[in-house]
């Protein structure tokens, strides 16, 4: 991705004949999108303005999913126990990962492939408490790049 917004930007200069300064932006994984162009192309990116990008990039990223949880709770308390009760769900379907095709047909999830190739940072349940529970450990998105992608960890 940070070399697609590189050949974007020298296409626009080359072909549109925009040589002004660049000034990228975005929030949250856009955020972090920005601020890493601007580190490896200081030639092409002037300035950044990046709100809640992820910086600091880890595997076990649990931290967003307290968040998310504490939102939901303070949103609509209705909807914070709907949504455990469909972790619970995707738990129960999940136990068993040797059955990873089965479970994604059920679950019908959306795995990224960016995700698993470029930021290799999950929003993990290992916190272990709220209302996501337990359910997507660190472990379970490393078998799925694994499995889905052939990416090893």
């Amino acid at each position: 991705m940070i070399y697609d917004v590189a050949t974007f930007i020298r296409i626009q200069q080359v072909e549109r004949h925009r040589t002004g300064p660049w000034i990228t932006f975005g929030g949250s994984n856009p955020g972090a999108l920005s601020v890493w162009t601007r580190q490896w192309f200081p030639d092409l990116v002037l300035g950044v303005v990046s709100s809640s990008a992820p910086l600091q990039a880890k595997n076990d990223f649990y931290e967003y999913l307290e968040v998310v949880g504490d939102v939901i709770n303070r949103t609509s308390p209705k909807c914070h126990d709907r949504t455990g009760e469909a972790f619970d769900r995707i738990r129960k379907l999940s136990n068993n990962p040797d059955d990873e095709k089965s479970s994604r047909k059920s679950l019908n999830i959306l795995w990224t492939w960016q995700t698993c190739n470029e930021f290799g940072y999950y929003q993990t349940t290992d916190y272990g408490r709220g209302i996501f529970g337990t359910a997507l450990p660190l472990n379970y998105f490393i078998i799925i790049c694994e499995r889905v992608f052939g990416v090893a960890m």
